[in-house]
């Protein structure tokens, strides 16, 4: 990981240290907090590590409140994403297996883990918005990876609340204060839920060029790649189901080819 974090620094780009299940998280956690120290550092240049936190897990508000503390004791920028969490079946399933009692580490209903990750949300916002009143610039920079409209919508909502974007008259758009950008970004899947990118994009401009809105995707030949989006596609089952999901992405898309082949009149 030093070596990795080391070649990004030396190469001007970021990495994301991806987050796993609850029994290899501990040491993630410490690894990627260790590599913040180092390679985020206040007067180190431009932070290059990136975390990312579940809200999936119960854990998660108070720990999002812990890291944020931690990264200002210890004199680091904070960056990470935000994702819900892919491993709900198999954190149940080991659960139940080994005889624990009690609540599991992951929360028992998705209005649970929709509230944890909301939560994450506002937090972030309202701790970049604090820090460029005090300094003028932020210390934390968030990703919020989600399929979710209601989550983005909110976003959106704070980002103007806290005032980290204003109104345009011109146009209606939001445009991002310069103080904040590059600190927030909103994700999707390549491939998946343009409609929601387009909704972010159309509703939100950030001065410089920063991107506001990012997708993901996997690089490589067929052999190498589809691995990966088989595991995406099962860790995203919930998007692809029912209303707003496969069925409301086939209905676009074939709205959209039908518009292509028609011909103009």
């Amino acid at each position: 990981m030093e070596t990795i974090a080391g070649k990004a620094r030396d190469n001007n780009v970021r990495i994301v240290i991806d987050a796993e299940q609850t029994w290899y998280q501990p040491v993630i956690d410490a690894l990627t907090d260790e590599l913040m120290q180092k390679y985020n550092a206040l007067d180190g240049g431009p932070a290059t590590c990136i975390a990312s936190f579940q809200a999936y897990l119960r854990r998660y508000p108070q720990l999002l409140d812990q890291q944020i503390q931690r990264a200002d004791e210890k004199g680091y920028k904070l960056l990470f994403k935000q994702v819900r969490g892919a491993y709900m079946v198999t954190e149940a399933e080991r659960w139940e297996r080994e005889g624990h009692e009690g609540l599991g580490p992951v929360w028992s209903t998705k209005e649970e883990t929709d509230a944890s990750y909301n939560y994450g949300i506002e937090r972030a916002l309202s701790t970049i918005a604090e820090q460029v009143r005090e300094t003028g610039a932020s210390r934390l920079g968030a990703v919020f990876a989600t399929h979710n409209s209601i989550s983005v919508d909110l976003g959106i909502r704070l980002l103007e609340k806290y005032g980290l974007a204003k109104r345009q008259e011109e146009n209606g758009k939001l445009l991002l204060s310069k103080e904040a950008a590059g600190s927030i970004a909103f994700a999707q899947l390549y491939g998946m839920k343009d409609d929601l990118t387009n909704k972010i994009t159309g509703s939100i401009e950030a001065p410089g060029g920063f991107a506001l809105v990012v997708k993901s995707m996997s690089y490589g030949d067929l052999r190498e790649c589809l691995p990966f989006l088989a595991r995406r596609a099962t860790e995203n089952k919930a998007v692809l189901e029912g209303r707003g999901g496969a069925m409301a992405e086939r209905i676009r898309l074939g709205r959209e080819i039908r518009r292509r082949l028609t011909p103009l009149n």
